[in-house]
């Protein structure tokens, strides 16, 4: 299945081309150029959908079916079930944003992870929002689009013009902390110990922080645990 922007049509040349597949457990996403696969097995992205996932919302309202010969994918996205609150998936937002309590010289150990963390939380409040609101929407322009928070425009920037210094990061904190409406603070000190101490409350915010020390810059569409339905 295609997905994201080009599905969508308000891609740009930079854009990534979104390929959803389904494969086994213990494939790889791997990205190629432009064109990004990610691969997700059935029973995964089948309960994502009966836990109200916002990503698999995203795949049965905007995605394009590329390939599905035995109806399996169908199958998957026909089992959506609609949440009645967000409020799960933002505690998962809410202990995710303990990472992003950092300073200058930690962020300069994986900038570009910590960046993308900070807008993947923002983007997905953001989706939830517009879900609750009885009109789902995964583009980010009419979202934003006469948004009466500059800052929160301002950071939304096209891939190419975005940035990755503290300064910058310092305005994401905020409007994490703002959207979120949570502090940002890590109770147990280091990202280590934060990845460990937090997994049995959320293992969605242990498995990005695990991602981050990794060094991974990729935060956008994460095979988190099936039980904390984020996009």
């Amino acid at each position: 299945m295609l997905y994201g922007s080009v599905a969508r049509g308000d891609d740009s040349p930079t854009s990534d081309i979104d390929v959803l597949v389904l494969a086994n457990p213990n494939a790889k996403p791997y990205q190629r150029g432009r064109l990004s696969v990610t691969p997700y097995a059935p029973s995964h992205l089948e309960a994502l959908g009966r836990a109200g996932s916002l990503f698999v919302l995203h795949l049965r309202r905007e995605g394009i079916v590329l390939a599905d010969t035995r109806g399996v994918l169908q199958r998957v996205l026909e089992g959506y079930l609609q949440p009645s609150t967000y409020e799960r998936t933002r505690y998962m937002l809410r202990a995710t944003a303990a990472i992003l309590d950092i300073d200058e010289a930690q962020l300069a150990g994986n900038p570009q992870g910590f960046v993308r963390l900070a807008l993947f939380l923002l983007r997905t409040e953001l989706y939830a929002r517009e879900a609750e609101g009885g009109t789902p929407s995964f583009a980010m322009g009419p979202i934003l689009e006469g948004h009466a928070d500059a800052a929160l425009r301002e950071v939304f920037q096209p891939k190419e013009r975005r940035r990755t210094d503290f300064a910058y990061f310092s305005v994401l904190q905020s409007l994490v902390s703002k959207y979120l409406a949570c502090p940002i603070h890590n109770p147990y000190g280091s990202l280590e110990a934060y990845a460990v101490g937090i997994h049995d409350a959320s293992p969605a915010a242990s498995f990005f922080a695990l991602r981050i020390l990794g060094g991974d810059r990729q935060m956008d569409y994460p095979r988190i645990p099936a039980g904390e339905h984020a996009i």
